[in-house]
């Protein structure tokens, strides 16, 4: 399972100050391991703390003040402080143990088909809990999110994509269960109203079927932005200074491959425009319509990496205009 936007780590390395490392374990009462909670740790002499997120093991490790008392907070995904107490001082590397008797926990399971009831091999399935969404990869149907409990009237929504077939559930809604919410057959049946596909190099190809942003930027007249939330799969931004139909180069134009995350570290984040040296940058606007209509465009780039290896960028996107 994975999940969108994750912080990793509490003080930089860079630090001004002595730092130790710090592991927390977050578990619920039966010590089963709590993922993506936040971890606040605030020093005495300050009022603003410092935040990192439980991976999806309920883990989060960083560097902290040495020889310091800290207060620590753990806060659900609905932000509420669910944990308070005073940690350290620390003088070497530490792993605590935190057990949390106050949270309800749940398993969200399914599986994901398609209109014939096949599952879904390549596709994944998004969840909104709270300030949060989870979402988890699906290669043979089956979906499984651990999350707590947290909102008051006990609700959820999810939607799940089938890229093979360009199919979505659309959105549901649902209440979560105690321990384990069972949602059955989810079938993928609707045709996805807008999307983003690129190519890098000979990687497979991505496909961004939400989370899409496309509008008259004040800076860019063309301004499209589009973040799947899956790791493996980095978002994309596509910029040009002209919003009418023709095909548009450098100068005039700029493909961002957003960083991805993969275990927690950060890589491959890349920029095609004439501030980074490109070779070629190209977007044919096919249509741009009024609010509500559809942009259809293709774009693609040249450029060298670092090292001298070539990168090639490709993709289309249609995308409805937001504003």
């Amino acid at each position: 399972m994975l999940e969108e936007f994750p912080i990793f780590s509490w003080w930089n390395c860079d630090a001004q100050f002595p730092t130790v490392s710090l592991t927390v374990n977050v578990f619920d009462a039966s010590r089963n391991q709590l993922p993506y909670v936040s971890v606040q740790l605030i020093r005495n002499n300050s009022t603003n703390p410092v935040i990192s997120q439980a991976d999806d093991h309920g883990q989060v490790s960083g560097l902290i003040p040495s020889n310091e008392v800290l207060t620590m907070k753990i806060i659900d995904l609905c932000s509420n402080v669910v944990y308070t107490s005073t940690i350290g001082p620390f003088s070497s590397d530490t792993t605590i143990n935190i057990v949390l008797d106050n949270v309800m926990p749940t398993n969200v399971v399914g599986n994901l088909v398609k209109c014939d009831k096949s599952k879904v091999t390549n596709g994944y399935v998004k969840l909104v809990n709270g300030n949060q969404s989870l979402i988890c990869n699906v290669t043979d149907g089956n979906f499984n999110f651990r999350t707590l409990v947290c909102n008051a009237n006990n609700n959820f929504s999810l939607i799940g994509f089938d890229i093979e077939g360009m199919q979505t559930t659309g959105d549901l809604n649902y209440s979560f269960s105690s321990a384990v919410t069972n949602l059955g057959d989810i079938p993928a049946c609707n045709s996805v109203t807008e999307f983003i596909s690129y190519k890098v190099n000979n990687d497979p190809v991505c496909y961004i079927f939400n989370n899409i942003d496309s509008h008259v930027g004040s800076y860019n007249p063309l301004y499209i932005q589009g973040n799947s939330g899956l790791f493996n799969q980095p978002g994309v931004s596509i910029y040009g200074n002209s919003t009418n139909v023709g095909t548009y180069s450098l100068p005039n134009t700029a493909i961002g491959i957003g960083f991805r995350r993969v275990q927690g570290n950060i890589v491959n984040g890349y920029s095609i425009s004439s501030s980074t040296g490109a070779q070629t940058c190209i977007i044919k606007i096919n249509k741009y319509g009024a609010v509500g209509d559809y942009i259809d465009i293709a774009f693609s780039g040249s450029s060298t990496l670092g090292g001298g290896e070539p990168l090639v960028i490709s993709g289309v996107a249609h995308i409805i205009r937001d504003n």
